[in-house]
Parts: C-alpha cells; sequence; structure tokens
C-alpha cells in the first residue's frame, strides 16, 4: 500500500474556513506547502488580502479568498 499516494493532497481544492489569521492560517500553509489550491473563506475581507499578500509568490497561483 502507497501511504504517501494515499494520504497526498497534491493536486486537491480545499476550502479552509477562518483561514486568514491563526490556526486556520496554519492550516492553510500546510496546504499549499504539499501542492493543494486553497480558498480561505472569511468575514473580512482585508485580513484575507493582507494574509495573501504576505505569501511566498511561488503559491499565490493557488490561493484565492472569498469574502462576505
Amino acid at each position: 500500500m502507497d501511504i504517501q499516494g494515499l494520504f497526498s493532497i497534491d493536486g486537491k481544492i480545499a476550502l479552509v474556513t477562518g483561514g486568514s489569521r491563526g490556526i486556520g492560517e496554519m492550516i492553510v500553509a500546510g496546504f499549499l506547502a504539499n501542492g493543494a489550491k486553497v480558498y480561505i473563506a472569511s468575514r473580512k475581507a482585508d485580513a484575507c488580502e493582507v494574509y495573501l499578500g504576505e505569501l511566498d509568490r511561488s503559491v499565490r497561483g493557488r490561493v484565492h479568498s472569498i469574502a462576505r
């Protein structure tokens, strides 16, 4: 059994609610580091934009924000 393949998130899409700070921010970073495309849902659009600006350029095409 290929354990790496079984639990791989490479190429998957993830939605992280509250992903612009705290634990959610760490989850977003972990998903991005392991190859997922990530959507961050938050009530605070400005917090999302600040966090997206802090991310490394190499992942910016794989992370998007959804604010309400």
